[in-house]
């Protein structure tokens, strides 16, 4: 497992932040009235459409994949020195303070401007705030933390059993497990095989086979090793691991594009826009985690304003999909132009997500990190069958 002092780059909050508007784009300018099975476009009720600017938000159909790109080599980045209950503590302080404020948006939105039964929306609340593996949240977003969390566990094992699991194992293990669907899905597209129920869950991001890493191991496992050739330790086998993990990333984004096209609105645009964006992102990621563009957490006015705009990344991420749907409704009823109305939303969103980042989720986590420091003080580290769960990597 790495070991070592991690490093801060600064660029990567940049580019996840751009990812996080992309994806904001796509589902309030096209997936909230281009999509009529969808929740947002449920809420958002056909209030105004887009459809001078489908061929920009369709590019937006592959950031999701660049979140999971972008969070293999930060998961590879911060575990350094780590301990398994270290790296647990972390993730559970990263995930969750963030999930319980910005529920309450998403509840507020379906309560009081959508027309869900109120038992429907609380129990939809209830396994958001918990994070239960197999969907029914309370937002669109919230399916992508049930795939993070898969990728967590898997790395915290890693961690567990350190001296015969590295990270390198880890990235080839998810990169060959992800082969298996994406050579299923292709030779389905060539009318080689079946679509059969179970691939048509793990293409899906409703229900646990999401969490099965099935079709985003790769993605990972690519970040992962982006992280390796930053770092100056990559063999030739772990390139060759890299190029790998990039074919089938792309594959997959192009087979996911190709089943969203499905939806006639988008059947005639560019196929290749969301692989361009996904190129793009790949590349970025490459050039700018050479060692000239890494600094310290505290490096500077620029390096502070990325590191805020990477903290905002992720409460934006979770309140544009149902709060900004509507929000961006309510707007065009009472008459705001709805280019107008978009523009506001967003800006809104983004003030939201700094008030969250800045004001509302440091005290949720502070809390939260007293009770997870309690409990294992008084219950857990002094019971010599969790020794091993305590150990540090060397530095």
């Amino acid at each position: 497992m790495n070991s070592g002092k991690a490093n801060y780059f600064p660029a990567l909050d940049a580019i996840r932040f751009l990812a996080a508007l992309g994806v904001a784009y796509f589902h309030l300018s096209y997936m909230s009235w281009g999509a009529e099975v969808s929740s947002i476009a449920r809420l958002y009720a056909n209030a105004a459409r887009y459809p001078e600017t489908v061929w920009l938000a369709w590019a937006g159909v592959s950031t999701v994949e660049v979140f999971f790109l972008i969070s293999g080599f930060v998961i590879a980045n911060s575990i350094a020195g780590a301990s398994p209950f270290d790296f647990l503590k972390n993730r559970l302080l990263r995930l969750y303070p963030t999930v319980w404020v910005c529920v309450w948006g998403s509840l507020f939105a379906l309560l009081f401007i959508g027309d869900e039964s109120v038992s429907d929306v609380f129990g939809r609340f209830m396994r958001t705030i918990l994070l239960v593996p197999g969907g029914g949240y309370i937002g669109g977003a919230y399916w992508t933390l049930i795939v993070e969390m898969a990728f967590y566990t898997v790395v915290l094992i890693g961690l567990c059993f350190r001296s015969h699991v590295t990270l390198t194992r880890i990235a080839w293990g998810l990169t060959l497990y992800s082969a298996c669907f994406v050579i299923y899905v292709a030779l389905f597209y060539l009318r080689e095989v079946p679509y059969s129920g179970f691939i048509h869950s793990l293409d899906s991001s409703a229900g646990w086979p999401a969490a099965l890493l099935m079709r985003h191991g790769c993605l990972f496992a690519a970040g992962i090793w982006f992280w390796h050739v930053a770092e100056g330790r990559a063999t030739r086998l772990d390139h060759a691991g890299l190029a790998l993990a990039l074919v089938l990333g792309s594959a997959q984004v192009f087979l996911h594009g190709l089943k969203i096209r499905t939806i006639s609105t988008i059947s005639h645009e560019w196929i290749y826009s969301p692989l361009i964006f996904w190129v793009f992102a790949c590349i970025a990621l490459y050039v700018f985690t050479q060692p000239r563009w890494r600094t310290a957490k505290n490096g500077g006015p620029i390096s502070g304003f990325l590191r805020q705009v990477g903290l905002m990344t992720y409460p934006f991420y979770l309140l544009h999909n149902v709060l900004g749907a509507g929000m961006l409704r309510v707007l065009i009823e009472i008459g705001v132009e709805r280019w107008t109305a978009l523009a506001l939303v967003i800006f809104w969103i983004i003030g939201f997500s700094w008030s969250v980042s800045t004001m509302f989720e440091p005290r949720v986590r502070a809390v939260l990190k007293r009770v997870i420091e309690g409990v294992d003080r008084r219950f857990l580290r002094d019971l010599p069958q969790l020794a091993f769960f305590y150990r540090k990597a060397a530095v």
